[in-house]
């Protein structure tokens, strides 16, 4: 009895969580389909609340390697390639623990090269100059068991001017790695303005305002401004997501913004 007991519980649990994955929608996106050696892959990952009703629905994690959300890269020869991130453990189970109002999306960037990636240069370019070598790529993502759309993409060596933007920024990093100053990439962000590298460089001298100033659509616009507002008073916050909102409504960075102004009035709420 106890047996029969538990199977219908967990029958019950299980048909909850199709029922909730059911009521999204489920979307996939790389803003490109060309990257230079190094560059970053953003990939967007939305999940949006097509119902009337509330709906929760599972941590966007692809470090918890336990199905909730899974990415998988293969190369032109259609080989898999190989997990290299982070793993977190997951022992408690994957927690619906995203709260979706009706209509109401939410969307996390992933940098492929934090999950799939060589390196040189030990581990300071295990953190900072990741690659997938230069080839073709087809990602497909998987969350609660449902499957995206193939993702296509291309991974180019830097040729012309992208290849004196490619040597210049690898002569900053290793000035980086000896003196531990992110003074050394001043000129290189100087010099180029418009570089494909620029908002890596950005992103990893800690330049977080210009990042997101100069690419209110950057990718890692996410982790940054939940950065930026960890930094600011508790009565500032809300006054600088909202100049964000208003500067660049329609882009990425204020749709992040919006969704920290309401898991900040959730978390008051619970107070």
């Amino acid at each position: 009895m106890k047996n029969i007991l538990i199977i219908i519980i967990l029958f019950i649990i299980f048909q909850s969580a199709i029922g909730q994955e059911q009521n999204v929608q489920f979307d996939v996106q790389l803003l490109k389909s060309k990257y230079m050696f190094m560059e970053p892959i953003l990939l967007d990952v939305t999940v949006k609340n097509i119902t009337s009703n509330e709906v929760r629905v599972k941590s966007f994690c692809v470090e918890c390697q336990n199905g909730s959300l899974k990415i998988d890269l293969f190369n032109s020869d259609g080989n898999p390639i190989e997990y290299t991130g982070p793993i977190v453990c997951t022992a408690g189970g994957t927690k619906f623990n995203i709260l979706l109002e009706s209509k109401e999306s939410n969307i996390r960037n992933f940098n492929l090269l934090n999950f799939f990636s060589n390196h040189d240069y030990g581990l300071f370019g295990a953190i900072f100059m990741t690659y997938l070598p230069a080839d073709n790529y087809t990602a497909s993502i998987i969350f609660s068991e449902t499957e995206s759309k193939k993702i296509e993409f291309e991974v180019v060596e830097p040729t012309g001017k992208y290849k004196i933007e490619f040597d210049e920024m690898i002569i900053a990093y290793l000035e980086k790695r000896e003196t531990e100053s992110n003074d050394v990439f001043l000129e290189f962000i100087s010099k180029y303005p418009n570089s494909v590298y620029l908002e890596k460089v950005l992103k990893d001298s800690n330049r977080y305002s210009e990042l997101i100033n100069k690419f209110p659509n950057s990718g890692f616009c996410g982790n940054i401004l939940k950065s930026l507002v960890r930094q600011l008073p508790l009565d500032e916050r809300q006054g600088f997501l909202q100049k964000i909102i208003l500067k660049n409504p329609d882009s990425r960075s204020a749709k992040i913004a919006k969704k920290i102004i309401k898991d900040q009035k959730l978390e008051k709420v619970k107070q």
